[in-house]
């Protein structure tokens, strides 16, 4: 068995060894960024093990460019799923200038060959069980923007090519389709989120701003499927048009924005509004759009020619715009993951800004010294009746409890000016931490046998144990990572709804804990009986209190216990 420090490893946390499908030379220098070497070597990994998985990285980190690294060392024919036209001609942009390869289309009517080992492919086209049929076969389905997954159409091209690995692309799905995807996927090869994208300095930090609009009403707006229905929004948010230029144009007037709204009306109103208070200021543009137009457009906006780039889901999915440092909240919804794809057209840095620096501090630095320091967020909000619109916080509290979230949703209400939504999640977890400390600490000083939590000795929390199996739906943890957990002193009640990433996260701190001297869980628990310690207890002096306990009878004083702390007195009294 491997070990560390005296641990045993197991599947669940080990390092991914290195992918065997193909024998890779080193990828050439400088062209991917060390995250997307590491996703590369873990999603050829990952698919070597299972059939299908799942690589989520938040956008602007390069889900495209790291997957097709991945098409390029795929030694057989791949086929690349996507259901926009923007999509599709990105997808095969890209793929012919990293592969260096042809890559041909299969959409409307246009037919790859058979003998195509690279083809990009319409979902809707794809989908028809005749155009299946004359394309051969594959030995990997590509699915950008994988949270469509489930549907029914991704699942019957899935299904045909029954041999095909699948590797299923997504920046940052919405809660509610984790599951579903979590069905469709057998595994999660790599996660590189908007806060680790943030804390690493690849993406530029967001700056959130709620405004409130009086003429803002959606509680009546009913609800289709999971998410606002889009026609009665639009027509609501007419009423909210005039609300949103003016406080766009007062408290943000220069900056490079895009707009997001419901539907063509609320978004072609709102663009003659702006340009009439601010002629030529500002473009719309929607599904309904010239081809031509509306590239035209867009390339002005790019270029700086226009100032505000009014849309309805069309500035959504594979729409990059590094120059956007605004971002206009006029489309409420009640979807993390359509969120989270709006507000990534404002998250990346400008270009090479990041590229250059060695460390995630230089990164930053250079992000804060830049022409854009961050993304700001205008999230315009009214009546909202029952529903629980999504914002900002959101989109960072992926890794946090409810109770926190939520928290710092309320706080993110209230304030009064700009919020930096990491921070009001950081404060939040701390407030809610400090609050059960000092509740922990009052039984504590009262009872004569003192309960003992041993998930937050651990450091995580049994509400949110881990990212991925909250997220991606849970599988039962191992034998072995099961009794590993009950000898680290967990009991089995504790252990009922914990799936296998949770285990191997709670594993990978024991591991930590051992390597850095610490006490163990039972060592802490022992301890705790008489006497409060930290949770940075060494090993050695646990080992010296419990010497002491023991050859007291199991009756220690509690003077005693502190002095071997190096302390006079309890944590909490006056002295």
């Amino acid at each position: 068995m491997n070990t560390l420090a005296g641990l045993p490893l197991f599947e669940g946390f080990q390092p991914r060894p290195a992918p065997r499908l193909v024998p890779p030379p080193r990828l050439p220098a400088g062209t991917l960024r060390p995250y997307q070497e590491e996703a590369v070597a873990a999603i050829l990994a990952s698919l070597g093990r299972f059939r299908s998985t799942l690589a989520v990285m938040a956008t602007g980190t390069g889900k495209t460019e790291t997957a097709a690294f991945v098409v390029k060392r795929w030694p057989g024919r791949v086929l690349w799923l996507a259901h926009r036209d923007e999509l599709i001609a990105q997808a095969r942009e890209r793929l012919e200038r990293i592969t260096a390869e042809p890559v041909a289309t299969e959409k409307a009517s246009d037919y790859a060959s058979r003998d195509a080992r690279l083809v990009v492919g319409s979902v809707q086209t794809v989908a028809s069980p005749t155009r299946m049929a004359d394309m051969g076969d594959f030995g990997l389905i590509v699915v950008d923007e994988a949270h469509h997954a489930p549907a029914t159409t991704y699942r019957r091209i899935i299904d045909h090519f029954a041999t095909a690995k699948v590797l299923g692309l997504t920046a940052t799905p919405d809660r509610a389709d984790e599951k579903a995807l979590g069905k469709v996927f057998e595994d999660v090869a790599y996660v590189m989120d908007l806060g680790n994208a943030i804390g690493e300095g690849w993406l530029v930090p967001i700056q959130a701003r709620m405004v409130e609009v009086e003429r803002l009403d959606i509680s009546a707006v009913g609800k289709v499927g999971k998410d606002l229905a889009v026609g009665a929004l639009d027509e609501a948010m007419l009423d909210a048009v005039r609300g949103v230029v003016s406080h766009t144009l007062r408290l943000e007037p220069t900056l490079q924005a895009i707009a997001f709204w419901p539907g063509v009306k609320s978004a072609e109103l709102a663009c003659d509004v702006f340009n009439k208070e601010d002629p030529g200021s500002t473009c719309f543009i929607s599904g309904e759009t010239e081809e031509g137009l509306r590239r035209r457009l867009v390339a002005d906006f790019r270029a700086g020619r226009v100032k505000r780039l009014m849309n309805c889901a069309i500035a959504v999915e594979g729409f990059d715009a590094p120059n956007a440092a605004l971002i206009v909240m006029a489309r409420p919804t009640l979807s993390r993951g359509l969120f989270a794809q709006m507000v990534g057209r404002g998250s990346r840095p400008h270009a090479g800004v990041v590229d250059g620096p060695a460390t995630a501090e230089e990164r930053r630095t250079a992000i804060a010294s830049s022409d854009k320091p961050c993304c700001k967020i205008l999230d315009f909000v009214g009546n909202a009746g029952k529903h629980s619109l999504v914002s900002a916080v959101d989109l960072l509290g992926g890794d946090y409890s409810d109770d926190e979230v939520a928290l710092a949703k309320k706080r993110e209400k209230k304030a009064a000016g700009p919020v930096d939504p990491a921070m009001l999640l950081a404060e939040a977890r701390a407030d809610i931490q400090r609050a059960a400390e000092r509740a922990a600490a009052m039984v504590a000083r009262s009872a004569t046998v003192r309960d003992v939590d041993m998930f937050r000795m651990l450091g995580v929390q049994a509400s949110s144990v881990s990212y991925l199996d909250r997220r991606f739906g849970y599988k039962p943890m191992s034998e072995k990572q099961h009794d590993m957990l009950l000898n680290a002193g967990f009991k089995q009640e504790q252990l009922a709804e914990v799936g296998s990433r949770g285990a191997s996260s709670m594993i990978s701190k024991l591991v930590e804990r051992r390597t850095r001297g610490l006490a163990t869980l039972k060592q802490l628990a022992v301890v705790r009986k008489h006497v409060q310690v930290p949770d940075t207890l060494t090993f050695d002096k646990a080992r010296e209190m419990m010497d002491y306990v023991a050859s007291t009878g199991w009756r220690p004083n509690a003077a005693e216990l502190n002095r071997i702390l190096g302390r006079t007195r309890e944590p909490g009294e006056e002295g």
